[in-house]
């Protein structure tokens, strides 16, 4: 009776077309729609999320890259500072040794210092403890 009244059986048999070409499509890779839309493949939603995350994971690492960049400005502001008050310490030794000794002496004391260091930085490098490097 709710069958005549409704006129039920082209409607479920339109219903079980509907089903059996949402299998087929399924089975065949293609988008299958519905009532709201668009229904994407599982692969499809799987790669937007993804993206979602790998787009969080960019935002991330740039904010960890301008932490390191703030932070090697920052030293390298520090190794500027510390190589000028370095600088300047030599030039006040230097100044101050230039005063305390005659000037020809000096001259022989830099080259005697100059082959000292050389003979000690060889000897350390045959024991393997530093590398020489050629200038």
């Amino acid at each position: 009776m709710i069958n005549q009244e409704r006129n039920m059986l082209p409607k479920l048999n339109e219903l079980d077309r509907m089903v059996e070409d949402a299998k087929r499509r399924a089975e065949e890779g293609q988008k299958v729609e519905g009532g709201g839309g668009t229904r994407l493949m599982p692969e499809e939603i799987m790669r937007a999320r993804r993206v979602e995350v790998k787009r969080m994971e960019v935002e991330r690492l740039r904010g960890v890259l301008s932490e390191v960049n703030s932070q090697t400005t920052h030293l390298k502001t520090t190794l500027d500072t510390e190589r000028a008050h370095v600088d300047a310490l030599r030039q006040s030794i230097d100044e101050a040794a230039c005063k305390m000794i005659p000037r020809e002496l000096l001259g022989e004391f830099e080259t005697e210092l100059e082959v000292g260091f050389a003979e000690a930085m060889a000897a350390e490098a045959a024991a393997g403890n530093y590398q020489l490097v050629q200038r």
